[in-house]
């Protein structure tokens, strides 16, 4: 039995003229309500599948974690880069790869800008790398993948 309560209606295409069209579709006599950007499996979508919103709060997530491995790293007796690496990938890492094999080919290029840069601040706060050091020496060091990857 399918509950009008609990039910919506969203468009997905990568028409942008057709992302704003409402089917008129009822159960048990009742509307189904049009939801733009639905959450299914803690993945947020949109109508044209950029993962713009999706991107957004996986950075701040992954922000967040950043947060807790600066204060295991310190500023003169911290934790060790073995440690920090095993924090990344048990916070950070799980936030960045959820829901990555149905992104591409839609994910727009900010939001995959978005979601790398705030893997390169994290691996920045676990390796020590200043700010300007080169991305591919960046990911070296910790031996991670970039994002697209």
């Amino acid at each position: 039995m399918i509950s009008a309560a609990e039910s919506s209606i969203t468009v997905f295409t990568l028409d942008p003229k057709e992302f704003n069209r409402h089917p008129a579709i009822a159960v048990n006599g009742a509307a189904l309500p049009l939801v733009r950007k639905p959450m299914l499996l803690g993945v947020c979508f949109d109508p044209l599948f950029t993962f713009a919103d999706h991107a957004r709060e996986v950075a701040g997530k992954v922000g967040r974690c950043i947060k807790v491995v600066k204060v295991l790293a310190g500023k003169s007796l911290g934790c060790s880069k073995d440690t920090l690496a095993t924090t990344f990938k048990a916070l950070a890492k799980p936030h960045l790869t959820y829901g990555r094999p149905i992104w591409p080919p839609t994910i727009t290029s900010p939001s995959l800008h978005r979601l790398q840069s705030a893997q390169n601040a994290a691996l920045r706060t676990n390796t020590g790398c200043f700010k300007m050091s080169h991305i591919d020496h960046l990911h070296a060091e910790a031996s991670v993948l970039p994002v697209a990857h």
